[in-house]
């Protein structure tokens, strides 16, 4: 959609330098930016949701700052054009025993937009006339039937029908005999049926493979994929697609849409960073499927790419005082580049000037400088930069949990990640031995697969030896100085006192009526797992009919069929090498 305004007739006594353009939805309340800084009065608005309502609005700003801003009316995103009106009946000719010439009129309305072509659709249809009599009893339905020539035994295709007209499914490239009776309440009637065998052919047929099937471009989670037409399309022009993919070393393959898709490109996203992918694509028309194309296998993740400027200008470029300058350079690069224009070699920030105006995007970077001066003659350099270099260590590295026989370290992301994003962490220990060398003896612990998360755990570890640690992480220029544990460690079991969380419910005195479940829970915690003992608080100290119940964290006490002998004070209690823990709860029994 594209939208467009007439600078405001009020400039606030300084120029306009900048429009800002919003959107929202018409059913929700947040603004969206479309354009923080343009100094056109029309922009195109992308990524629109088709037949959602919208609400623009836009600001201008001048030195002083941004003016109120400016709403539109309610608008419904649509394609510019409509769908054209029918053709004209069709009206077939020249009728031969293997072609037939069909022509129609032009639509009467072309929706806009220029017709550029006609799609002619035929299906094989058996059809019939009513009979002459109906037997003086109106007639119920009809019975088709067809059979092959080298066959005696009819095949029925419906019995039921009502309509004179019906859609036979028949093997393709053979040969049938058709027939059919009408029947009324007293029964079916004779037969009529077809003199000669007829040809059962698919005018079309599956289409072929997609060409020059590849990845256009891919980044941190996704992969854009192309392809063309297929140069065969078994006579039908209305092909669709079909794109799936899968992991390395799976047998699974996942479709990554619904249905089916008409355009040559597809966007893949919400893949795992830095995980090993193959996509393939396949044709379809109405005859089916063609077989799969499928790329080599890829590692999702976001390529780098030096910069590269393209100055849109050659020569000298001649303004007269008073007047413009406007320069422009395309840009790419991986991460994306940052961008400095400069005026011969003096280093003075020219976006800080109150006449230049510079805006860069993804693929472009503008500079404008209004009124021009004689002194603004000279030679403008634009510089881009994305120096990509391995990242700084990670911080806060320290062990969060430990066993007899492992130990859990944690960390955070490094300060700086080199310029490029960080895929992955390396671990490595090892054993604590004096006088040893920084970098030897180490062995990397996460072999088989890179550590995306920040946190990891170290297992078969003697508690008797002291093991030193160390954490690195790399992005895609390579693997930084490692944060290494500020001292050695032994893995060791954490104790942890019981600890009992009772439900508010059981606080309180807890009553029931006789012949009921008593029910009495709690959320226990401790290291290691503390010994879980429900009791009655009496003379033996002894539950004679509960059933006792540890579920993860959960301990259950249930008493079925209570009676008021069951009544009285209740302890759950836990003990594990670092403590003991015992809670008190009070039940009473109403009833018999």
């Amino acid at each position: 959609m594209i939208i467009s305004w007439r600078p405001p007739k009020d400039d606030g006594g300084s120029p306009i330098i900048n429009y800002i353009v919003e959107k929202r939805e018409s059913k929700k309340e947040t603004w969206g930016v479309v354009s923080s800084g343009t100094d056109h009065t029309k922009i195109k608005v992308p990524r629109l949701q088709k037949g959602c309502e919208y609400i623009f609005r836009v600001c201008a700003e001048n030195k002083i700052g941004i003016g109120a801003p400016l709403d539109s009316a309610p608008t419904v995103a649509k394609h510019m054009f409509d769908p054209p009106s029918p053709p004209g009946k069709p009206v077939v000719y020249d009728i031969t025993e293997n072609a037939a010439t069909v022509s129609w009129t032009l639509p009467t309305s072309d929706g806009g937009s220029a017709i550029i072509g006609y799609i002619l659709e035929h299906s094989c249809m058996v059809a019939w006339e009513n009979p002459i009599d109906n037997g003086g009893s109106e007639i119920t339905n009809y019975i088709v039937e067809y059979r092959e020539p080298n066959q005696k035994g009819w095949a029925i295709v419906s019995s039921d029908l009502t309509k004179r007209l019906i859609k036979a499914h028949l093997i393709e490239n053979h040969e049938y005999f058709f027939r059919v009776c009408a029947e009324n309440k007293i029964g079916p009637g004779p037969v009529v049926e077809t003199k000669t065998p007829i040809l059962a052919i698919n005018p079309i047929e599956r289409p072929g493979e997609p060409e020059n099937l590849h990845i256009a471009e891919k980044g941190k989670t996704f992969v854009y994929l192309k392809w063309r037409r297929p140069d065969y399309d078994g006579g039908s022009p209305n092909l669709t697609y079909h794109v799936e993919r899968k992991l390395k070393d799976s047998d699974e393959w996942e479709r990554v849409h619904k249905g089916s898709i008409k355009e040559t490109h597809y966007m893949v996203d919400k893949c795992v960073e830095n995980k090993t992918y193959q996509f393939r694509v396949q044709t379809k028309n109405e005859a089916g499927e063609s077989g799969w194309v499928t790329t080599s296998e890829v590692v999702v993740k976001e390529d780098l790419q030096k910069p590269v400027l393209d100055l849109k200008l050659s020569g000298v470029l001649i303004v007269k005082a008073g007047e413009t300058i406007r320069l422009e350079a395309g840009l790419r690069g991986k991460p994306q580049p940052e961008v400095t224009w400069a005026k011969d070699k003096d280093a003075t920030d020219l976006t800080r000037l109150p006449r230049v105006k510079i805006e860069t995007t993804s693929d472009s970077s503008k500079f404008v400088l209004t009124k021009s001066k004689r002194s603004d003659g000279g030679k403008y350099v634009i510089t881009a930069t994305n120096i990509a270099e391995p990242p700084g260590p990670p911080t806060n590295l320290k062990v969060v949990d430990s066993t007899k026989g492992s130990i859990t370290l944690g960390w955070g992301k490094p300060v700086y990640d080199g310029g490029a994003p960080i895929i992955g962490y390396v671990v490595e220990v090892r054993q604590k031995v004096e006088g040893q060398q920084p970098d030897a003896g180490w062995k990397r612990c996460n072999v088989a697969a890179q550590v995306i998360h920040t946190e990891f755990t170290v297992t078969s570890l003697d508690e008797k030896q002291l093991y030193e640690f160390r954490v690195s992480a790399q992005n895609q220029v390579g693997l930084g100085r490692p944060a290494e544990l500020k001292e050695a460690v032994s893995p060791k079991e954490i104790l942890e006192p019981p600890e009992i969380d009772l439900d508010a419910s059981m606080r309180k005195l807890v009553t029931v009526r006789a012949g009921c479940p008593i029910r009495l829970f709690a959320i226990v915690r401790g290291r290691p797992a503390p010994k879980v003992t429900w009791r009655r608080v009496g003379i033996d100290n002894v539950i004679r009919k509960g059933q006792v119940d540890l579920v993860d964290t959960m301990a259950f006490l249930v008493i079925p069929n209570s009676t008021r002998d069951d009544s009285g004070k209740y302890s759950l209690t836990l003990v594990n090498a670092a403590g003991e823990k015992a809670v008190f709860v009070n039940v009473r029994v109403l009833g018999e």
